[in-house]
């Protein structure tokens, strides 16, 4: 519907310079070659779109599987369970549903990252910096933030926090919580 009011507009503009009225955008339907011509290009649109992010991703899982930092990098709905990502800078990187079980995060800086839905189920992130991160729907149960800093991030509908070991963990409002601590 939205194709159509646009092709209309621009039919519109050319009738204007002395063509026939043009005001009463329902009774001038687009001609069918504009119509298909703008769905075409739609669709190529898209398709760029989509190689773009494929060969980010691509790039992204073998950096990562490399050991290379990867800030701001693109690894969207990957399969990440049990890897080693000890130490490394994933910074504002886009981790929207990626599965993380049995990761280690250890040090790993997630500033400003992107986990909404991530499956961190067991995962390491003692030391881990998650400042800023977005953690919202994240299932996080078991998984391991001894001395990790969590100020700022968002927990906003958690999937689950059972098990879940917070000692000397900097939260949320910057205050730290002992109370998964070993006694």
């Amino acid at each position: 519907m939205k194709r159509h009011r646009i092709i209309l507009f621009m039919l519109c503009a050319v009738s204007s310079l002395g063509m026939a009225s043009c005001r009463d955008e329902q009774s001038v339907p687009p001609p069918p070659q504009l119509e298909r011509k703008a769905e075409k290009s739609v669709v190529a649109a898209q398709n760029t779109e989509d190689k773009t992010e494929v060969v980010e991703q691509e790039t992204a899982l073998d950096k990562v599987k490399a050991g290379e930092d990867c800030p701001t990098c693109n690894l969207s709905e990957t399969d990440l369970n049990g890897a080693n990502l000890e130490g490394m800078n994933l910074e504002g990187a886009n981790l929207k549903g990626t599965y993380l079980n049995g990761a280690n995060l250890k040090g790993t800086s997630l500033v400003g990252a992107d986990l909404t839905r991530a499956q961190m189920e067991n995962t390491e992130l003692n030391e881990a910096n998650l400042e800023g991160a977005n953690l919202s729907e994240a299932n996080l149960h078991g998984a391991d933030f001894t001395g990790a800093n969590l100020t700022g991030i968002n927990l906003e509908r958690i999937a689950s926090l059972r098990g879940v070991i917070f000692c000397r963990t900097t939260m949320s409002m910057g205050k730290t919580n002992n109370s998964g601590c070993a006694k």
